[in-house]
């Protein structure tokens, strides 16, 4: 392969990713993308092991949203790999945004739907998210859940659920939907729920 620049370009592309998208997918650091940019301007070259990791980036996914006529939109936040997206989408439901903090489950979530989440929700103003019927959410449970720790609120993780909270305040979805969490109704007798 002689001319990597246009190579990379194309492929990148074609698996229709950011630069730093492209540079996560390959396992590089979010300064990455400087490496990214600097294969696309031709000023070095990528080596033999990012070169093949390059190549076997696939631009087929098997839960790729390809309907245009959509009955719903929702966004998915603390997404995992997607899990609760796909029947919502397969309901006739539009995917419209989705985040996730953890870098393997951002790949996974590529490799299942070929759209590459958004990071740290913390990071994302509300009035960025755009509108949408209906916001799902698995938010981190550890905080609350058997086999945690059982800190509720005073765990980070669990601080979580008032990022749900401020989106629903900005956006207000006509439904949301939260991951069931078998201590929430129960911690701290309750007052946590309430």
């Amino acid at each position: 392969m002689k001319d990597f620049q246009k190579y990379v370009i194309e492929k990148r592309k074609s698996l229709g990713v950011s630069q730093k998208e492209l540079a996560l997918l390959l396992g590089m650091k979010e300064a990455g993308e400087r490496t990214i940019r600097g294969w696309e301007n031709g000023e070095h070259k990528p080596s033999i092991t990012r070169l093949a990791k390059l190549e076997a980036l696939n631009n087929t996914h098997p839960f790729e949203h390809t309907n245009k006529n959509n009955d719903f939109t929702f966004i998915d936040l603390f997404a995992g790999i997607g899990g609760i997206r796909l029947p919502f989408q397969k309901q006739g439901g539009e995917c419209v945004f989705t985040s996730e903090i953890d870098k393997h489950a951002q790949k996974t979530y590529f490799a299942n739907y070929g759209e590459y989440p958004s990071g740290d929700i913390t990071q994302i103003q509300a009035k960025d998210i755009p509108d949408h019927d209906l916001l799902l959410a698995g938010f981190p449970c550890q905080a609350f859940s058997q086999a945690g720790l059982k800190q509720g609120f005073k765990d980070t993780r669990g601080t979580m659920f008032f990022e749900i909270q401020r989106i629903l305040a900005e956006k207000r979805p006509k439904i949301f939907l939260l991951e069931n969490v078998k201590r929430l109704r129960t911690d701290k007798k309750g007052e946590t729920f309430q």
